[in-house]
């Protein structure tokens, strides 16, 4: 059996022994149209590139007079979808083109036990370190008993007759990885149905493997990356649109595989609506705050196009910041603020988290936000 198959059948075997957690939505409308078909599958393109979640429920009408009903399958750029056909036939019908087609939100079950992957402490990022990474359960022990199988494995077992709203399972198995590498084979052969990576991590195979697409996605004590300057560089000067702005672009994806997520610098009030003619040329030499693991590699990259002459150009200093962090809960590295950040919000720090795609409506309902809270980080002895 393949490696995708050994997934999605493990998948499976935890869905089969949940109980549902329904989706209230309606069907909606597609604005869709039905390409080809044929015994058991239908090929649907989309005329706008809204996502699709595996599981949505599909629902073919020709004059009136439901024909079939499927589910999708696949998304290919969130406009080509594979549909499996679940009863009915679009073999008779005459004109594909004037099918309609109404979709439902997936059902939503609650797994019995959920099987997560957390990175280990020590295990190295670029922006932040961790002497000590702690799972906790949810609600801090009103939901869960802990129990420590080793200093890498964990089980949560739910309380008897504890109440949520949210969609928790009965029981929760946490691993810690110190390899990403491990953690993403772990994925792959079917025995954790959801891993969580530091930012940049996963590989472009795991990616690929997992249909990928930056959803969803959850923060961690990492908080904001922030830059300050002075009155000789503006916040316009780090748009998009300026070379200071491509450059942090650059960092993003080179270095992170745009798993930080962008703040709307351009949104800003009081920003002008597009560069001027003297901010769209300014260079800046950028400084990383040196309680980041990775200033100097970040650093390198931010300034590596600046000419030998750099000291006189206005200067950007970048630094992390986690405006809700408590004392002794902050990872190292990070800046204690209140809002607002001080200065010039450029990234929200966030962890991809990687799953199976027919598992996603649920980490969904559950929030990976919910899921990075049950993994605390310590700093690193002696950081700020």
């Amino acid at each position: 059996m393949s490696h995708s198959r050994t997934l999605l059948a493990a998948t499976a075997i935890v869905l089969a022994l949940a109980c549902p957690f329904p989706s209230l939505a309606d069907p909606i409308p597609w604005k869709a149209k039905v390409l080809w078909t044929r015994t058991d599958r239908a090929y649907v393109v989309l005329e706008d590139s809204s996502s699709v979640a595996p599981g949505t429920r599909l629902t073919f009408e020709d004059r009136g007079t439901v024909v079939a009903t499927g589910e999708v399958s696949a998304a290919h750029d969130g406009q080509l979808i594979v549909v499996v056909l679940t009863s009915g036939s679009l073999g008779k019908v005459k004109s594909l083109a004037s099918v309609r087609i109404l979709a439902e939100p997936p059902t939503i079950q609650k797994p019995a036990v959920l099987r997560l992957g957390y990175p280990a402490p020590g295990r190295p990022s670029l922006l932040f370190a961790c002497e000590r990474v702690t799972p906790r359960p949810p609600r801090e022990g009103t939901l869960y008993r802990v129990d420590a199988l080793s200093d890498r494995s964990y089980r949560f077992v739910r309380n008897a007759n504890a109440v949520s709203d949210a969609p928790w399972p009965d029981t929760i198995l946490v691993r810690l990885f110190d390899v990403a590498a491990d953690e993403e084979i772990a994925l792959e052969r079917g025995d954790l149905d959801v891993a969580v990576f530091w930012p940049g991590e996963p590989s472009p195979h795991i990616r690929a493997y997992t249909s990928w697409k930056g959803n969803p996605a959850g923060s961690l004590a990492g908080g904001l990356l922030v830059a300050q300057h002075g009155s000789e560089i503006g916040d316009v000067a780090l748009t998009s649109s300026s070379p200071a702005g491509r450059v942090l672009h650059a960092m993003n994806e080179e270095l992170f595989r745009g798993d930080l997520s962008p703040c709307d610098i351009a949104s800003r009030p009081g920003l002008p609506d597009s560069v001027s003619a003297a901010d769209r040329y300014t260079l800046a030499r950028f400084e990383v705050n040196h309680a980041i693991p990775g200033w100097q590699a970040l650093e390198r990259f931010l300034n590596q196009s600046l000419p030998a002459k750099r000291d006189s150009l206005p200067s950007v200093r970048l630094l992390r910041v986690h405006p809700l962090a408590t004392a002794g809960t902050e990872a190292e590295g990070t800046v204690m603020a209140q809002e607002p950040a001080p200065g010039l919000c450029v990234f929200a720090i966030r962890c991809p988290v990687l799953s199976d795609p027919r598992l996603r409506p649920y980490l969904d309902a559950l929030g990976a936000d919910a899921l990075m809270r049950l993994l605390t980080c310590s700093p690193v002895s002696g950081g700020p």
